[in-house]
């Protein structure tokens, strides 16, 4: 649904941001539409203004500029959803044959300099269809936007270049990291996860002392993606840290290589008040099958006052292969008074522990 924008823009601006779209009309049909949707757009009628345009496209189905058009109303009444549609379907080749898979162009512009109109909207919906394209044209331009004075444009186009993923976009996102936006630096560092560059590591350590915590999760699971043997060093004197989620986000990392100095840390954690701390705690400790381990999580299941935790713990003794969980797999399993949460559980962790013990399936 097309809606109108939370930061309504003069009538002006909007007219000049159709002024490109408004020139060099080539038929009475187009210049009819443009003129209608011109106004409309001043009303912020957009759902009315789409309307229009695809009653002119219908009457000229090859015609671009309409079809661009048509993109550019639907960005500025919010909705990205609906622009990403407008923009597939101004790529698409005529249909000539419906046997065949409908053929697409390359790419258009539209969206390009979308990112430059005056109504930021426009700029942060434009990025938000490029993030799900991922077309890697898009990569300088959005490394443009991430400067822009708005903080929706700057998170948006952060998001968009941790979709596309490509590295040229890594010094641009550190220096983001440094944002007045706790959405923007959180955004950023969730960027920088996705797109798997060790040389994002230490400015993401520096990120998890950052008073936000939104910032702060994101830090630490983007750092829990970006854990290879190459940056293993930077984990391994994260441990020693006096703050605890540079502490616990470094075994984190560590456990992901199976790096025994990890485990003192993790069982430590499952003492924690955050039901997150514990659960991301036993996903940690599922890769050290050790006996303290076993028994820390063993324990879990019993005594944690979070389903969500206990459940976590079931799972995790399946992948570890505690051949002597099976017992209580099974009776959590029969018996119906258990909450559908934990028996559905104990029958994925008993599946796990099946494909290491084929002989337990009976």
């Amino acid at each position: 649904m097309l809606r109108p924008s939370s930061n309504p823009v003069p009538s002006l601006l909007i007219a000049a941001g159709l002024a490109l779209l408004l020139a060099g009309c080539s038929s009475k049909i187009e210049k009819q539409a443009k003129s209608q949707v011109e106004e409309l757009v001043k009303a912020r009628e957009f759902g009315r203004a789409v309307l229009v345009i695809q009653e002119a496209i219908e009457k000229e189905p090859e015609n671009l500029n309409l079809k661009r058009l048509r993109v550019i109303v639907c960005l500025q009444g919010d909705n990205p959803t609906l622009a990403y549609s407008a923009y597939k379907a101004l790529l698409a080749k005529k249909w000539t044959d419906k046997s065949k898979p409908q053929e697409f162009r390359k790419s258009d512009p539209v969206l390009l300099e979308a990112l430059k109109n005056d109504d930021a909207v426009v700029r942060s919906g434009a990025a938000k269809v490029l993030s799900s394209l991922r077309e890697t044209d898009s990569v300088n331009p959005l490394i443009k936007a991430l400067g822009d004075k708005e903080t929706s444009v700057r998170r948006a186009a952060a998001n968009a270049l941790g979709e596309i993923r490509d590295k040229r976009a890594v010094g641009p996102l550190t220096e983001l990291l440094k944002d007045s936006s706790w959405f923007v630096r959180g955004e950023s560092a969730q960027a920088l996860g996705k797109i798997g560059d060790g040389k994002a590591v230490k400015p993401l350590v520096a990120l998890l002392s950052d008073p936000d915590n939104y910032v702060r999760d994101n830090a630490s699971s983007a750092l829990t993606m970006l854990a290879t043997p190459e940056n293993k060093a930077v984990f391994q004197e994260g441990l020693a840290s006096p703050d605890f989620l540079t502490q616990f986000t470094s075994a984190l990392a560590l456990a992901k290589m199976k790096d025994p100095k990890a485990e003192p840390v993790l069982l430590q954690a499952l003492q924690n008040n955050s039901l997150f701390i514990r659960r991301d705690a036993i996903k940690g400790l599922s890769n050290f099958p050790t006996e303290p381990s076993l028994q820390a999580v063993r324990a879990k299941v019993q005594t944690d006052p979070e389903i969500e935790v206990r459940c976590i713990a079931l799972i995790a003794l399946g992948a570890m292969g505690d051949r002597a969980s099976a017992p209580l797999f099974e009776e959590l399993i029969r018996n119906r008074a258990n909450p559908p949460e934990i028996r559905s559980a104990a029958f994925m962790g008993y599946q796990k522990l099946a494909e290491l013990f084929p002989d337990l399936v009976k």
